[in-house]
């Protein structure tokens, strides 16, 4: 899809709504779906290669967006589009303090399951946002994989490499919410992440780290 077609849809004319301004992006909702197109500054690498969209897309799995097509200014001749649609998710008001244990590990769970589908499509996940991991009642989702890059590491350390991009992910997010059990937080073998293997389940290494309803700075 290009600019000129995007412009020509009368039905996304008339009806798309302005969201939101990131830095590196516009972002507008049109019907159940999100239209980015990233600003004119932006930053080649910053932008999603054609190829990693590709096969991503493929991926089918309520923990990662579904894309939909990628929005070119001239054409499809360049390795990077300037924009692509994607499903709409939207977040829910989760406050992971509230949450059961059970209900965390499960979707760590879920995570760690989405981590060996992009491994196995030879992909290093990257940019760990902890703002594009949204939580619902009963699911995780995976957004913006922008940065996220092809790579040759065999399969057995990129594996390793990816649990430790999807544990950086839940840790931001457990930390905004202070769910994380150790108070001196730089010391924890969770956010240190040594020790991790190709075959390590992320839920049995959180249960062990997560204690419902308490703060850091309960603990001395």
């Amino acid at each position: 899809m290009t600019y000129e077609e995007l412009n020509k849809n009368k039905n996304f004319m008339d009806n798309y709504k302005y969201l939101i301004s990131g830095g590196t992006a516009n972002i507008f909702v049109y019907e159940d779906n999100i239209v980015k197109l990233y600003k004119g500054y932006c930053e080649e690498y910053l932008k999603i290669k054609k190829n990693i969209f590709l096969s991503l897309k493929t991926i089918n799995s309520e923990s990662f967006v579904s894309l939909g097509e990628m929005i070119f200014r001239r054409g499809n001749a360049s390795i990077r589009p300037d924009g692509y649609t994607m499903k709409r998710v939207e977040g829910e008001n989760i406050d992971l303090i509230e949450c059961s244990t059970e209900y965390i590990l499960s979707m760590i769970e879920r995570l760690d399951n989405l981590s060996k589908e992009i491994t196995n499509r030879k992909i290093k996940i990257n940019d760990s946002n902890p703002h594009n991991i949204i939580f619902t009642d009963n699911n995780v989702t995976i957004i913006d994989p922008d940065e996220y890059y092809h790579t040759i590491i065999p399969k057995v350390i990129l594996s390793i490499i990816n649990k430790n991009e999807m544990i950086k992910y839940i840790n931001k997010r457990l930390l905004l919410d202070k769910y994380l059990y150790h108070k001196d937080i730089s010391r924890d073998p969770i956010l240190d992440r040594k020790g991790i293997k190709a075959n390590t389940c992320l839920a049995d290494l959180y249960s062990k780290k997560l204690v419902k309803k308490k703060l850091i700075d309960n603990f001395k």
